[in-house]
């Protein structure tokens, strides 16, 4: 599957990964498997794998590998990364840089990150904040079911659901 895509320097975001194909919306795109970590090794690590973690629970992270790794956040992405897969959000042509929402996976536990966002989503560059809950009501409501658990429990326990 990893056929299906290439990790290639983009224009303006370094590294960035790539469809060799179409996609349509829905279509698995990849699978990977990182090295679990608890929160308490997470300063063993080094700046590189801190940079490219995906959180599991709220406890548990992964270390993503290649080519997950390389893919670049977009406020208006055309994938999205679950657990251990990266699926189509809507159609993807060949050669398209393939991008997911960063903050599906993400909450702020305390040690929240920013990003400036060069994305084609506004006119100009933005702040990012890694904590899911500073997604728009609605994109909440739309990534909710995608989420991970811990994310999704704290969705409902916040609307009183």
């Amino acid at each position: 599957m990893d056929g299906d895509v290439a990790v290639r320097e983009t224009c303006d975001k370094g590294k960035g990964v790539f469809a060799l194909r179409d996609f349509q919306q829905g279509d698995l795109i990849l699978q990977f498997r990182g090295r679990i970590v608890h929160r308490d090794e997470l300063t063993m690590l080094t700046p590189w794998e801190r940079e490219h973690l995906g959180e599991l629970t709220a406890d548990t992270y992964q270390v993503l590998p290649a080519p997950r790794c390389y893919l670049n956040h977009s406020c208006k992405p055309n994938a999205i990364s679950v657990r251990d897969a990266v699926h189509a959000w809507s159609d993807i042509a060949m050669g398209d840089v393939i991008t997911i929402e960063y903050r599906l996976n993400a909450h702020d536990d305390g040690d929240v990150w920013e990003m400036i966002c060069r994305c084609e989503a506004q006119d100009a560059p933005h702040m990012v904040t890694g904590d899911f809950f500073t997604l728009a009501d609605d994109l909440q409501k739309q990534y909710a079911p995608h989420a991970p658990l811990f994310i999704r429990e704290e969705y409902r326990r916040r609307r009183g659901a």
